[in-house]
């Protein structure tokens, strides 16, 4: 799954891209990261999912902001009606990620999961 960024407008540096649902955690060891998965997912999207492992980790900068990026598969598990609120979201298959204009990360992540 993946949504539209809802970080800027669309004259915004990430105005009109498409990414993976992203949030921030607690510090490793500070807190369930199962639950915390659970609760950004259906708060940023209204879809319950089921953390199954993590995937990789990514590493970045922004500006002068270092970003890490813990990368987690989850399961589907159901979702909520939408309200108005709702992230756009879209279903799609790692193959039809190119139709999408993503972030750097958000493409990176694609292709871990082509393979």
């Amino acid at each position: 799954m993946i949504q539209k960024h809802a970080g800027c407008g669309e004259g915004g540096r990430w105005g009109g891209l498409w990414d993976f649902p992203r949030f921030a955690l607690a510090s490793p060891g500070e807190g369930d990261t199962a639950k915390a998965l659970i609760a950004g997912v259906d708060s940023l999207t209204g879809v319950l999912v089921r953390p199954l492992r993590q995937l990789t980790m990514l590493k970045h900068s922004v500006t002068r902001f270092r970003i890490t990026l813990e990368c987690h598969l989850t399961e589907y598990v159901s979702r909520r009606a939408a309200s108005g609120a709702a992230a756009e979201v879209a279903w799609v298959t790692p193959a039809e990620l190119d139709a999408y204009p993503l972030s750097v990360s958000g493409r990176k992540l694609g292709r871990i999961l082509e393979v």
